[in-house]
Protein backbone atom coordinates (compact mmCIF):
# COMPACT_ATOMS: atom_id res chain seq x y z
CA UNK A 1 0.00 0.00 0.00
CA UNK A 2 0.73 3.43 -0.68
CA UNK A 3 0.80 6.00 1.92
CA UNK A 4 0.73 10.01 1.04
CA UNK A 5 1.00 12.70 3.30
CA UNK A 6 -1.18 15.50 3.91
CA UNK A 7 -0.68 18.68 6.67
CA UNK A 8 -3.22 16.94 9.26
CA UNK A 9 -3.79 13.98 7.72
CA UNK A 10 -2.48 11.09 5.87
CA UNK A 11 -4.47 9.15 2.85
CA UNK A 12 -3.28 5.33 2.36
CA UNK A 13 -3.89 4.24 -1.18
CA UNK A 14 -4.87 0.69 -2.56
CA UNK A 15 -1.54 -1.08 -3.68
CA UNK A 16 -3.32 -1.57 -7.15
CA UNK A 17 -1.24 1.11 -9.06
CA UNK A 18 -3.65 0.77 -12.18
CA UNK A 19 -6.11 2.00 -9.50
CA UNK A 20 -4.56 3.92 -6.58
CA UNK A 21 -7.66 3.89 -4.97
CA UNK A 22 -8.02 5.84 -1.34
CA UNK A 23 -8.43 3.74 0.69
CA UNK A 24 -8.71 5.79 4.34
CA UNK A 25 -7.31 8.87 5.57
CA UNK A 26 -6.05 8.52 9.12
CA UNK A 27 -5.82 12.21 11.25
CA UNK A 28 -3.93 13.05 14.12
CA UNK A 29 -5.61 11.48 17.72
CA UNK A 30 -4.96 15.09 19.27
CA UNK A 31 -4.51 17.62 16.55
CA UNK A 32 -3.05 21.33 17.34
CA UNK A 33 -1.35 24.41 15.54
CA UNK A 34 1.83 23.54 13.93
CA UNK A 35 1.79 20.01 14.88
CA UNK A 36 2.82 18.77 11.22
CA UNK A 37 1.17 15.37 11.31
CA UNK A 38 2.27 13.39 8.89
CA UNK A 39 5.64 15.04 7.76
CA UNK A 40 7.98 11.90 9.49
CA UNK A 41 6.36 8.43 9.12
CA UNK A 42 7.53 5.13 8.62
CA UNK A 43 5.49 2.12 8.07
CA UNK A 44 6.33 -1.84 8.24
CA UNK A 45 3.72 -4.19 8.48
CA UNK A 46 0.56 -3.20 9.71
CA UNK A 47 2.54 -0.92 11.81
CA UNK A 48 2.44 2.91 10.73
CA UNK A 49 4.55 5.22 13.11
CA UNK A 50 3.89 8.94 12.57
CA UNK A 51 5.90 12.09 14.27
CA UNK A 52 4.94 15.23 15.16
CA UNK A 53 6.56 18.44 15.94
CA UNK A 54 5.79 22.13 18.11
CA UNK A 55 7.57 25.17 17.80
CA UNK A 56 7.55 24.87 21.99
CA UNK A 57 9.52 21.23 21.71
CA UNK A 58 6.83 19.08 22.71
CA UNK A 59 6.32 16.21 20.18
CA UNK A 60 4.74 12.78 20.14
CA UNK A 61 5.07 9.89 17.81
CA UNK A 62 1.54 8.31 17.07
CA UNK A 63 1.46 4.30 16.35
CA UNK A 64 -1.41 3.25 13.95
CA UNK A 65 -2.34 -0.68 13.39
CA UNK A 66 -4.20 -1.90 10.95
CA UNK A 67 -6.89 -4.79 11.26
CA UNK A 68 -9.08 -5.81 8.71
CA UNK A 69 -8.08 -3.23 6.67
CA UNK A 70 -8.72 -0.27 9.30
CA UNK A 71 -6.11 1.60 10.57
CA UNK A 72 -6.58 2.32 14.90
CA UNK A 73 -4.41 4.49 17.07
CA UNK A 74 -2.96 2.21 19.37
CA UNK A 75 0.04 4.26 21.31
CA UNK A 76 1.10 7.52 21.62
CA UNK A 77 5.10 7.53 22.67
CA UNK A 78 6.46 10.96 24.16
CA UNK A 79 10.66 10.15 24.48
CA UNK A 80 12.32 11.44 27.69
CA UNK A 81 14.69 13.02 28.23
CA UNK A 82 13.51 15.35 25.46
CA UNK A 83 16.46 16.95 23.64
CA UNK A 84 16.49 21.09 23.42
CA UNK A 85 14.38 21.25 19.79
CA UNK A 86 11.94 21.63 18.01
CA UNK A 87 10.42 18.16 18.55
CA UNK A 88 11.00 17.33 15.16
CA UNK A 89 10.38 13.46 15.82
CA UNK A 90 12.52 11.98 12.72
CA UNK A 91 10.82 8.04 12.33
CA UNK A 92 12.31 4.36 11.49
CA UNK A 93 10.22 1.44 12.21
CA UNK A 94 11.38 -2.31 11.54
CA UNK A 95 9.10 -4.92 13.47
CA UNK A 96 9.12 -4.19 16.89
CA UNK A 97 11.89 -1.90 17.07
CA UNK A 98 11.20 1.77 16.78
CA UNK A 99 13.61 4.49 16.54
CA UNK A 100 12.66 8.09 16.61
CA UNK A 101 14.51 11.45 17.01
CA UNK A 102 14.33 14.93 18.66
CA UNK A 103 16.76 17.66 16.64
CA UNK A 104 16.28 20.84 14.91
CA UNK A 105 18.63 21.87 11.94
CA UNK A 106 21.43 23.43 14.15
CA UNK A 107 20.74 22.32 17.36
CA UNK A 108 21.09 19.38 19.56
CA UNK A 109 19.77 15.94 19.01
CA UNK A 110 19.12 12.70 20.77
CA UNK A 111 17.84 8.92 19.58
CA UNK A 112 15.41 7.40 21.42
CA UNK A 113 14.44 3.70 21.12
CA UNK A 114 11.75 1.65 21.85
CA UNK A 115 10.94 -1.68 21.66
CA UNK A 116 7.10 -3.71 21.32
CA UNK A 117 6.32 -6.42 23.27
CA UNK A 118 3.36 -8.44 24.84
CA UNK A 119 2.51 -5.09 27.05
CA UNK A 120 2.94 -2.85 24.26
CA UNK A 121 5.70 -0.47 23.33
CA UNK A 122 8.49 0.97 25.97
CA UNK A 123 11.78 2.84 25.67
CA UNK A 124 15.02 1.22 26.27
CA UNK A 125 17.99 3.32 25.20
CA UNK A 126 18.61 7.24 24.23
CA UNK A 127 21.72 8.10 23.02
CA UNK A 128 23.41 11.40 21.70
CA UNK A 129 26.34 10.85 18.98
CA UNK A 130 30.01 11.18 20.09
CA UNK A 131 30.89 14.23 18.13
CA UNK A 132 32.93 16.99 19.35
CA UNK A 133 30.47 19.53 19.09
CA UNK A 134 26.96 19.52 21.43
CA UNK A 135 25.02 21.30 18.10
CA UNK A 136 24.93 18.49 15.75
CA UNK A 137 21.75 17.94 14.76
CA UNK A 138 22.17 14.25 15.79
CA UNK A 139 19.23 12.59 14.52
CA UNK A 140 17.87 14.43 11.92
CA UNK A 141 17.44 11.30 9.50
CA UNK A 142 17.40 8.15 10.87
CA UNK A 143 17.38 4.88 9.11
CA UNK A 144 17.26 0.72 10.46
CA UNK A 145 17.41 -2.72 8.94
CA UNK A 146 17.58 -5.27 11.17
CA UNK A 147 20.31 -4.68 13.88
CA UNK A 148 22.08 -1.61 12.10
CA UNK A 149 20.95 1.64 12.94
CA UNK A 150 22.21 5.03 10.82
CA UNK A 151 21.98 8.46 12.02
CA UNK A 152 22.29 11.11 10.21
CA UNK A 153 23.86 14.57 11.99
CA UNK A 154 24.13 17.21 9.43
CA UNK A 155 25.25 20.13 11.48
CA UNK A 156 28.80 17.90 13.07
CA UNK A 157 32.05 18.93 12.75
CA UNK A 158 34.02 17.35 10.18
CA UNK A 159 37.93 17.26 9.91
CA UNK A 160 37.38 20.64 11.65
CA UNK A 161 35.38 21.98 8.95
CA UNK A 162 32.11 23.38 10.30
CA UNK A 163 28.62 21.97 9.23
CA UNK A 164 30.57 19.59 7.22
CA UNK A 165 28.23 16.54 8.88
CA UNK A 166 28.80 13.18 10.02
CA UNK A 167 26.77 10.20 9.67
CA UNK A 168 26.63 7.64 13.28
CA UNK A 169 26.46 3.86 13.20
CA UNK A 170 24.79 1.72 15.64
CA UNK A 171 25.08 -2.02 16.22
CA UNK A 172 22.94 -4.00 18.22
CA UNK A 173 24.33 -7.39 19.94
CA UNK A 174 22.79 -9.24 22.36
CA UNK A 175 19.93 -6.83 23.01
CA UNK A 176 22.28 -3.45 23.37
CA UNK A 177 22.79 -0.83 20.57
CA UNK A 178 26.27 0.96 20.89
CA UNK A 179 28.10 2.90 18.37
CA UNK A 180 30.35 1.40 16.30
CA UNK A 181 31.83 3.93 13.64
CA UNK A 182 31.13 8.03 12.76
CA UNK A 183 31.62 8.36 9.07
CA UNK A 184 32.60 11.15 7.66
CA UNK A 185 32.93 12.45 3.64
CA UNK A 186 36.65 12.48 2.60
CA UNK A 187 37.03 15.52 0.93
CA UNK A 188 34.50 17.80 3.04
CA UNK A 189 33.47 21.17 2.87
CA UNK A 190 31.71 24.00 5.00
CA UNK A 191 28.00 23.70 4.95
CA UNK A 192 27.77 20.62 3.06
CA UNK A 193 25.56 19.14 5.66
CA UNK A 194 26.11 15.32 5.14
CA UNK A 195 23.45 13.02 6.80
CA UNK A 196 20.52 15.66 5.48
CA UNK A 197 19.25 12.07 4.62
CA UNK A 198 20.48 8.72 4.90
CA UNK A 199 19.32 5.36 3.73
CA UNK A 200 20.83 1.45 4.28
CA UNK A 201 20.28 -2.12 3.21
CA UNK A 202 22.35 -3.59 5.59
CA UNK A 203 25.47 -3.73 3.43
CA UNK A 204 25.29 -0.39 2.03
CA UNK A 205 25.32 2.90 3.61
CA UNK A 206 23.97 6.18 1.25
CA UNK A 207 23.71 9.96 2.57
CA UNK A 208 22.68 12.79 0.98
CA UNK A 209 24.44 16.41 1.68
CA UNK A 210 21.88 18.63 -0.11
CA UNK A 211 24.46 21.59 0.06
CA UNK A 212 27.68 19.19 -0.71
CA UNK A 213 30.04 20.94 -3.04
CA UNK A 214 30.68 20.15 -6.63
CA UNK A 215 33.28 22.04 -8.29
CA UNK A 216 32.57 24.99 -6.01
CA UNK A 217 29.13 24.97 -6.31
CA UNK A 218 26.80 23.94 -3.42
CA UNK A 219 24.29 22.03 -5.94
CA UNK A 220 24.28 18.59 -3.33
CA UNK A 221 25.76 15.17 -2.89
CA UNK A 222 25.51 11.83 -2.08
CA UNK A 223 27.88 9.90 -0.24
CA UNK A 224 28.33 5.52 -0.46
CA UNK A 225 29.89 3.63 1.87
CA UNK A 226 30.14 -0.69 1.67
CA UNK A 227 31.62 -3.04 4.02
CA UNK A 228 35.23 -4.06 3.31
CA UNK A 229 35.91 -7.73 4.52
CA UNK A 230 37.09 -6.64 8.00
CA UNK A 231 33.77 -5.43 8.43
CA UNK A 232 34.88 -1.58 8.29
CA UNK A 233 32.85 0.73 6.44
CA UNK A 234 34.67 2.46 3.15
CA UNK A 235 33.76 5.62 0.84
CA UNK A 236 32.98 3.99 -2.57
CA UNK A 237 31.55 6.81 -4.30
CA UNK A 238 30.21 10.19 -3.77
CA UNK A 239 27.56 10.83 -6.36
CA UNK A 240 26.10 14.16 -7.97
CA UNK A 241 23.74 15.12 -10.29
CA UNK A 242 25.16 15.96 -13.87
CA UNK A 243 23.43 19.03 -14.36
CA UNK A 244 23.67 20.07 -10.92
CA UNK A 245 22.74 23.90 -10.18
CA UNK A 246 23.71 25.55 -7.39
CA UNK A 247 21.34 25.31 -4.14
CA UNK A 248 19.38 22.33 -5.97
CA UNK A 249 19.67 20.18 -3.19
CA UNK A 250 20.29 17.08 -4.27
CA UNK A 251 20.46 14.66 -1.79
CA UNK A 252 18.31 15.91 0.25
CA UNK A 253 16.07 13.09 0.45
Amino acid sequence: MKITTLSLALIVLSPVLSAQAELEQIFSPAPYANERFGQYLDHSGNTLVVGTSTEAGVGTCYVFESQGGIWSHTASLIPAPLAPSLGVFTTALEGDFLFVSAADFHGAGRVYGFERGAGGWSQTVAFTGSGPTLNESFGQSLSLHSDLLIAGAPSAVAQGISFAGAVYVYNRSGGTWTETERLESSAPTQQDYLGTSVDTDGETIVAGAHFGDVNGVKAGTATVWEKDPAGTWMEVARLAAPDGADSENFGIA
